[in-house]
């Protein structure tokens, strides 16, 4: 695709639609004069495709008049069906067809893949790599192009927080060399990663308006490395 052809054959107003929102978990997509763009589906994805999210962006259509807690039992009991309800049934049925159209027939479920902190245990790069690679293959399996929190490069400071078991490590030196090979492995199969969340995001508590106070130093020795060295993958 020659981009600069595209961006001249593009209108203002299909630029804009191509980075805007389209569900909760998409973005973009337009088809104009012989040019056609998929629309960019994006998924949590550090331990593997969040299931629920990709019913909430894919099956809205099927669950109208369905309640939270039906659509949160087909949800995990997807690969249990015996334990639905005919009725939640009928509708699990409906999205496993959907979903095998998506996956070209491909009937396994949705892999469940070690968590930052246990990769970080391993000290093993290639393991990282691989671990990423198998991410990026499921994500392409599904048609998600971009794989949130993959990785997760929070140093591990605060023992309280809720997401501490995403990062790797609390030494920023064995941060920087294991989560640039997730990276690496997700995008060799052509998916994008991305690497979450703020520097120094220690809390979960009020993590969008707490007011960090932090040196130079500490942010250049503790809290920038990971962040860097997955930015040159």
């Amino acid at each position: 695709m020659n981009i600069d052809y595209v961006l001249e054959k593009l209108s203002l107003e299909e630029k804009a639609r191509l980075i805007c929102g389209r569900s909760p978990f998409s973005v973009g997509g337009i088809g104009c004069e012989g040019i056609s763009i998929p629309v960019l589906n994006i998924q949590d994805g550090g331990t593997g495709i969040n299931f629920e999210q990709l019913f909430q962006d894919r099956m809205n259509a099927e669950t109208e008049g369905f309640t939270p807690d039906e659509i949160r039992r087909i949800t995990t009991l997807f690969y249990r069906a015996d334990e639905l309800t005919d009725r939640e049934k009928a509708l699990r049925e409906k999205i496993n067809q959907r979903l095998s159209k998506i996956k070209e027939n491909i009937t396994s479920a949705p892999g469940c893949y070690p968590p930052g902190i246990l990769l970080g245990a391993t000290w093993n790069p290639d393991t990282v790599y691989k671990t990423g690679l198998a991410l990026g293959m499921e994500a392409l399996c599904y048609r998600v192009g971009v794989l949130l929190g993959t990785p997760n490069v929070n140093v591990l400071r605060e023992p309280r927080c809720g997401r501490l078991f995403e990062g790797y490590s609390e030494d920023p030196k064995l941060n920087s060399v294991l989560a640039p090979e997730i990276c690496r492995g997700v995008e060799e199969t052509g998916v994008a990663s991305n690497t979450k969340h703020f520097v120094c995001n220690n809390l979960e508590i009020n993590r969008v308006g707490i007011d960090e106070h932090v040196s130079m130093r500490a942010l250049r020795e503790i809290y920038f490395p990971g962040f860097k060295a997955c930015s040159k993958v």
